[in-house]
């Protein structure tokens, strides 16, 4: 992460967040009210900052997003992935509950540096008797900044997780949102679970209600048009389906972009299956059309003999404006014992 002096954004406005420890573990919450259920922490008004003696400086974060197949198996490649990135936002862990606690001990013993792990399963209704091969799962991976910090925003749902990055005043200056998205066999049984998922992703739009950029990282498992379809029926067209057309609705109505679009990228596909000749563009990053001169690089990282995956990465590096307070001390190590929540 690269630090510059810059212009930061006016004070952003608070949205619901919780706290976590050092190692937090999620599984889905049900709430009565909303997907988002939380509380709001403190943010310092101008006049407090200008007290405080705060400087504003423009930071660089680099993130990468992977659908790596099984934690398991795919974290020899995931601990290269984690040199020189600030967070990892990964899918498909193939954790079950009692498993999640396993990725921070993994970091733990690799004495790389402080990294706070989230993470959720997706079959808890399943813990008591499953036997069969694990699937789902999320994990974001945050390396310890001195300049910011992360806490986890509370969702019900195990197809989404959301941390809110806060300057070292508690203000909030991004979300970051990790996704996977069901994929499209044709039935009304998925479709309904694609429209679900992209409602509990609404709600942390709604929330936010632009006090801050949000980003979305994930595998959609869905190509998406490259520009503004002519036509209704374009998810018609071969390598489109409904839920293409579904996960556009979300995109246009809020005015949103796909970030590895901007860039010329070298490899034209993240998911692939040589021996069936397929290779698709079903992984990606969305941000805010305003926010996107914020993004520097957004690129598919290239295939990798150490990738054990069937999908490749996305690597995004973005710029995000933040309160330095005078006087601070930075983040404190992590604490060795690990606390698990829910």
């Amino acid at each position: 992460m690269s630090i510059q002096g810059g212009t930061a954004r006016p004070n952003a406005a608070t949205i619901a967040t919780t706290t976590h420890p050092t190692t937090t573990t999620t599984t889905p919450t049900p709430t009565a009210t909303s997907p988002m259920n939380a509380t709001t922490p403190t943010v310092a008004d101008a006049a407090d900052q200008a007290t405080a003696g705060t400087t504003k400086d423009t930071i660089k974060i680099k993130c990468i997003s992977y659908n790596c197949k099984g934690f398991k198996q795919g974290n020899d490649y995931i601990r290269t992935l984690l040199q020189n990135t600030d967070i990892i936002l990964l899918s498909e862990t193939w954790l079950r509950p009692g498993e999640l606690m396993s990725i921070q001990m993994w970091i733990d013993a690799l004495n790389i540096g402080h990294y706070k792990v989230y993470a959720k399963s997706s079959m808890e209704s399943n813990a008591g008797s499953y036997s069969g091969r694990p699937f789902g799962g999320l994990a974001i991976i945050v390396k310890a900044s001195n300049h910011f910090n992360v806490r986890e925003i509370s969702l019900d749902s195990d197809r989404v997780m959301s941390v809110s990055v806060h300057d070292l005043n508690d203000t909030i200056v991004h979300t970051l949102v990790n996704v996977y998205m069901p994929f499209h066999d044709g039935t009304v049984a998925m479709a309904e679970e694609l429209v679900g998922t992209l409602d509990v992703m609404q709600s942390i739009v709604e929330s936010v209600n632009g006090s801050c950029p949000i980003k979305f990282f994930g595998d959609f498992n869905c190509q998406l048009p490259k520009s503004k379809p002519r036509s209704v029926t374009w998810y018609r067209s071969p390598g489109f389906n409904r839920h293409s057309s579904i996960v556009y609705d979300f995109i246009a109505s809020n005015e949103l972009v796909v970030a590895d679009f901007l860039a010329n990228q070298s490899v034209q596909y993240t998911y692939f299956c040589h021996a069936r000749n397929v290779h698709t563009w079903i992984d990606h990053i969305l941000c805010f059309d305003y926010d996107a001169p914020s993004v520097d690089t957004c690129s598919i990282l290239p295939p990798s003999p150490d990738n054990d995956s069937d999908h490749l990465p996305l690597e995004c590096t973005f710029s995000m404006s933040i309160s330095q307070v005078r006087g601070c001390l930075p983040n404190q190590p992590p604490s060795s014992r690990s606390s698990y929540a829910r």
